[in-house]
């Protein structure tokens, strides 16, 4: 389940034989750029095997609803008064 999970996460970074690859050239130092790539694979290992939170649907109120409307209202009888009288 977990190799699944970091396969879909990581899929991009993996080639074809299936070895994740990574690279960093921050540095002019080899030992600083290990460094800073291990550090990166954690984090990545940690972001890929997170669990997604449940989106809670909201619901709009009735009020806020109406009040939108009433203002969408307002405005146009305003641009509409902006007109020439029609003759």
């Amino acid at each position: 389940v977990q190799k699944e999970k970091l396969s879909k996460a990581l899929g991009h970074r993996i080639n074809k034989n299936g070895i994740l690859v990574l690279s960093c050239g921050r540095t002019r130092s080899q030992i600083k750029n290990k460094a800073i790539v291990t550090q990166q694979f954690f984090q990545l290992l940690e972001a890929g095997l997170k669990e997604d939170k449940d989106r809670i649907p909201t619901v709009i109120p009735k009020k806020v609803k109406q009040k939108r409307l009433q203002e969408k209202r307002k405005i146009s009888e305003k641009k509409a008064h902006r007109k020439p009288p029609k003759i």
